[in-house]
């Protein structure tokens, strides 16, 4: 990649905010306790800044002060907004803490656990490895009120497909996915890039690489739209080793790099290194000097920032 491009891609990461749904932050403000409405109201805005320690302790706040004046529901709110913030941060254990927390809030004042908090539970333990306990948890989602809304049916329906996917299921998941993707979904560009990305793991497992990477790809262009920028890196990664794998040395050098330098700017040091290994291994595959040179200047900022980071890579 282009020294000029590098300067682009690592100017944008200072505008990068979470792209998840809130509870509570819309601009009218309901009638309820003060305080909490405050403490909800600057999480929210913290949170479209791309602050998200400063929301995660707003919200943190807010939990514990509707749970202080035993007003379950808002508390239930609260947890919702964390737990999505520290599943955002891979704090999988305490956001599971924090969203059984409230749900069981809402049940204790008589409420039903909305399909909202089921289908972030499911994630949450299919990103613990829990794949078993997070399709029991996508269940109960898909029986939860307002499950059959426009646009929920297929968030659902994608969750069921990645599930099936990791459960071994790989018939029925194609299936699912199959039927997603005849559907428009243009407008919803988290879920489309969700698809793409679900295809190209089962193209990939199946050896179609180039396939699997252009796939990869369209999930990035997907995931930026939407605001998804963890997981726009995350599929960055995955399509400079599906298009290493198809030879395709330039995309992947290309990949490699930009998931290296949005890796950096999301301070995920672990994975930048990992990256910018990759940018090594295929310049070095391919004769790319200037990849080489990017790569190891990259480094250099990391080791700035971590200073317990090895020195040879």
């Amino acid at each position: 990649m282009k020294s000029e491009q590098a300067k682009q891609w690592l100017s944008g990461l200072m505008l990068w905010a979470f792209g998840l749904m809130l509870c509570g932050c819309g601009t009218t403000r309901p009638a309820g306790d003060e305080r909490y409405l405050t403490l909800m109201e600057r999480g929210g805005k913290a949170y479209a800044a791309g602050r998200g320690d400063t929301a995660g302790a707003e919200y943190e706040a807010a939990f514990q002060r509707a749970l202080g004046i035993g007003d379950a529901r808002s508390a239930g709110d609260a947890a919702y907004n964390l737990a999505l913030i520290q599943a955002r941060n891979a704090d999988y254990e305490k956001a599971l803490q924090v969203l059984v927390s409230g749900m069981a809030c809402v049940q204790s004042d008589g409420g039903a656990v909305g399909w909202d908090m089921g289908l972030l539970e499911a994630k949450i333990l299919s990103a613990l490895g829990r794949n078993a306990e997070a399709l029991q948890a996508l269940e109960r989602a898909e029986s939860a009120p307002g499950s059959d809304a426009s646009g929920v049916r297929e968030q659902l329906a994608l969750c069921r497909a990645q599930l099936e996917w990791k459960l071994g299921g790989a018939e029925e998941s194609e299936r699912i996915l199959n039927e997603l993707m005849k559907k428009n979904l243009n407008g919803n560009a988290r879920l489309s890039a969700g698809c793409y990305r679900l295809r190209a793991d089962q193209g990939s497992s199946k050896g179609m690489n180039r396939d699997a990477a252009d796939d990869y790809a369209k999930a990035v262009t997907l995931y930026k739209t939407a605001g998804d920028y963890g997981d726009m890196a995350d599929a960055m990664s995955q399509a400079a080793t599906a298009y290493g794998q198809a030879g395709v040395w330039n995309e992947a050098g290309e990949y490699a790099l930009r998931a290296a330098l949005v890796f950096y700017g999301q301070h995920r040091y672990v994975d930048a290194l990992k990256a910018i290994e990759q940018s090594l291994q295929v310049a070095k595959k391919s004769g790319d000097a200037e990849l080489e040179r990017s790569a190891k200047t990259l480094f250099e900022l990391i080791k700035q920032e971590v200073p317990e980071t090895k020195e040879e890579q």
